[in-house]
């Protein structure tokens, strides 16, 4: 069985998801601690901090072919699978 390893910087797992998510994440934020759902696959979590939030709540985000999916818990909303955005709007 063949396997590939994959090295990113987590800040730059933040900046796709920064363009994915549509103004969700602030094109300040920066990572301070990532981690990998041992349970899991593929879930990644990082911690990150921007000027814009003044409060913690966690953001879930899910990218998968080409569709987006991102929830914050108490915002009362639905999840709503959307298409992806190929072409970034904010850099």
């Amino acid at each position: 069985m063949s396997t590939k390893l994959f090295v990113f910087e987590p800040n730059d797992l933040l900046r796709l998801m920064t363009h994915y998510t549509e103004g969700q994440i602030p094109l300040d934020a920066e990572a301070m601690n990532v981690g990998v759902n041992p349970m899991l696959q593929r879930f990644v979590g990082i911690e990150c901090r921007s000027k814009e939030w003044t409060d913690w709540e966690p953001l879930h985000f899910r990218y998968d072919g080409g569709k987006v999916l991102s929830w914050t818990k108490g915002t009362g909303e639905e999840p709503k699978w959307t298409e992806a955005n190929e072409t970034p709007t904010r850099q």
